[in-house]
This record gives C-alpha cells, sequence and structure tokens, in this order.
C-alpha cells in the first residue's frame, strides 16, 4: 500500500486531500503543527496517523523520510490570518503556496469572501515590496494525473462558500 504524508492535514484543505486519499485506498500520515489544524479530526474522524510538528523542523523531516516508505508528499501546511501576513509578510512567503492552476488574485479572494460571508474585511492596499512575485499559482495537475484527484470546488464562490459554511458550523 503507498503512504502518503500530507503536510496540514488537520485543517480544512489538507482534511479533506486525507479523506479522498484514505477513500483512493491510500494509507495517509499527517504533518501539523495543530496552529490552524484539529487534532481530534485527524485521530477519531479520519484515523489516521498524526505527527504534531513544524514542516520546518528539518529533524523532524529527517526521521519521518526515514522511519516511512513514503511515495508522495501533500503540502496544505499554511498560515492563514490575512491581517497577521501583512504584518509579518516573511513567515507566509516561506510557508505558503498559493491557487488552483490558474490564479486568483489576492483582491479577487478578498472580494468574494467579503460577497460570501457578507463581512467586511478590512484592506490596506500598498505597493508591491521588493522580491514580491508578481504572481503565485499552484497547480493540481500532477495530483488529478497521478491520484485521480480533481477538486470537489472548482471555483472560488465555491471554495469561500465552503470554507466559511465549515467554520460556522466549528465556531459556533
Amino acid at each position: 500500500m503507498s503512504t502518503i504524508l500530507v503536510t496540514g492535514g488537520a485543517g480544512y484543505i489538507g482534511s479533506h486531500a486525507v479523506l479522498a486519499l484514505k477513500n483512493a485506498g491510500y494509507e495517509v500520515i499527517v504533518l501539523d503543527n495543530l496552529s490552524n489544524g484539529h487534532r481530534e479530526l485527524v485521530e477519531e474522524v479520519l484515523q489516521v496517523k498524526l505527527i504534531v510538528g513544524d514542516i520546518s523542523d528539518r529533524s523532524l523531516l529527517d526521521d519521518i523520510f526515514s522511519t516511512h516508505n513514503l511515495t508522495a508528499v501533500m503540502h496544505f501546511a499554511a498560515y492563514i490570518a490575512v491581517g497577521e501576513s501583512v504584518i509579518d509578510p516573511a513567515k507566509y512567503y516561506h510557508n505558503n503556496v498559493v491557487g488552483n492552476g490558474s490564479g486568483f488574485s489576492v483582491r479577487e479572494v478578498i472580494e468574494t469572501a467579503k460577497e460570501i460571508t457578507g463581512k467586511e474585511i478590512k484592506i490596506e492596499e500598498r505597493d508591491r515590496r521588493p522580491g514580491d512575485p508578481p504572481i503565485l499559482v499552484g497547480s493540481s495537475d500532477k495530483a488529478t494525473k497521478i491520484l485521480g484527484w480533481h477538486p470537489k470546488y472548482p471555483n472560488l464562490n465555491e471554495i469561500i462558500a465552503h470554507a466559511w459554511q465549515w467554520h460556522q458550523q466549528r465556531h459556533r
């Protein structure tokens, strides 16, 4: 049986990937620092092995890769607080992967989130800083080709609406 390490697998997006992998017959190990993830989701609902730790911990990663015969790694570990990302952008830049293959601008994400949630989201627009990439786009092509995975929510409205619904159920 193939074993896949899912970083950030205790969070919203990562947990959906874990469920899809389990349903496809893969053994899954989750690596998550639980800063935005949920231990009970992994251990009680998904019922897969959870390693609590940080993706920047090289010694932990060495241990995981030497102890487990991994077929693949899927990276969903990401910081999610927009306000903090403005204050500490380097933290976010080094950790996060953004995109869906075609990409959305930050403005598109914020405007869609405002529309879906009905909440005002305070923003401060500034010029791009030196070194900031003009665009970051992640592609799911490899996950589709190798794992047969297809996004359940392929457009931004559906992604945010489903995430907002999940958030409201978990944080009443």
